[in-house]
Formats: C-alpha cells, sequence, structure tokens
C-alpha cells in the first residue's frame, strides 16, 4: 500500500511545475505513471462499452421496422418456435448482452416510451447459463441461427429461449 509523499506540495503543483531539476518531483511522476498504468490494466472496459450501449439503447425511440420484417416477426396468430426455426435479430443495434449480478441482462428499445427516457431501460433478464446462447444470437445478424444450434443450453431450454425473444419482438423467425 502506498500513499502521497507528505512532502509532495513541496515539489509539485502549479508552483513547481517550471522546476525539471527538482529529483523528487521526477520520482512523483514516474510513481503516479506506474499507479495509473496498473490502474488502467485493471479498468474494466468491457463493462464500460456495455454502460454506455445500454444508455443509447435507453434513449433510442422504438424502431420504424419495414413492412415486411413486421409481417414477418410479427404475426398475427403468432407462430410456435420449433427446434427447426431459424431466428435472427429484428435489426442489428436492437438489443445488448450485459452481465450483471450473475443475471444475463438483454437490453432492448422495442418498448421505449417516444418521450427521452420516459420508462426505464427496457430490458429482459435471463440466467447467466443463457448468455452464450444469447451472444450467439446477436452475432449471427443478419444470417440468423437456428434454435437448435443455440450453444450451451438443453433442447427445451433452447426453444423456450427463443420463444421469449420472439413474443418480445427481438427475434423474427426466417424459417
Amino acid at each position: 500500500r502506498a500513499r502521497v509523499p507528505r512532502e509532495c506540495l513541496d515539489y509539485m503543483g502549479v508552483v513547481h511545475s517550471d522546476d525539471e531539476r527538482d529529483a523528487r518531483r521526477r520520482e512523483f511522476e514516474r510513481v503516479a505513471a506506474g499507479f495509473m498504468k496498473q490502474i488502467l490494466q485493471s479498468f474494466p472496459y468491457d463493462q464500460g462499452a456495455d454502460q454506455l450501449a445500454v444508455n443509447f439503447l435507453h434513449a433510442r425511440v422504438p424502431p420504424v421496422l419495414p413492412q415486411a420484417v413486421v409481417k414477418r416477426c410479427f404475426p398475427a396468430a403468432g407462430p410456435k418456435v420449433s427446434h427447426k426455426s431459424k431466428i435472427c435479430l429484428v435489426s442489428r443495434y436492437v438489443a445488448r448482452l450485459a452481465v450483471e449480478n450473475d443475471s444475463a441482462m438483454l437490453y432492448h428499445h422495442l418498448t421505449n416510451a417516444r418521450i427521452y427516457q420516459g420508462l426505464p431501460p427496457q430490458r429482459i433478464e435471463f440466467d447467466i447459463g443463457y448468455a452464450d446462447a444469447l451472444d450467439q444470437v446477436l452475432r449471427s445478424y443478419p444470417r440468423g441461427v437456428r434454435v437448435s444450434e443455440l450453444e450451451g443450453l438443453e433442447s427445451a431450454d433452447q426453444r423456450q429461449l427463443a420463444q421469449i425473444l420472439y413474443e418480445k419482438g427481438v427475434v423474427c423467425m426466417l424459417s
């Protein structure tokens, strides 16, 4: 555990910024740079990017989908998803996966309010065991993925995941 030297105010600060000959100042800068390097090596960049994406989704209005996509994704009868079904996101940036408190959270903007951030961020919470399959669905855009090919899940869980995503409007069935 390290601390700031007590006498650092004698050689650091704007008043002392022109004194490049002071060895104490150079040592202070070297140690501070080492601490910053340690911080940057352990910084949670991925979690920061996920939070940025969630904030972006929260600020967006619901997407306006082409009529052909609407017919394919939201039929009046609502067919059931089978293991042979191929599912695909309704649009490229409709959802984002984040891991929070041992849960897989799928954030989306399909049901956002039309008033800026009029509702809390829209999300679907899954057990962490669904994370790999959710990631696979997100990465498969635009070609889609067969329900039976979803990774890391039992057959019933594959179908259940696909059905939830379909009912929420996150994915549509390609076949």
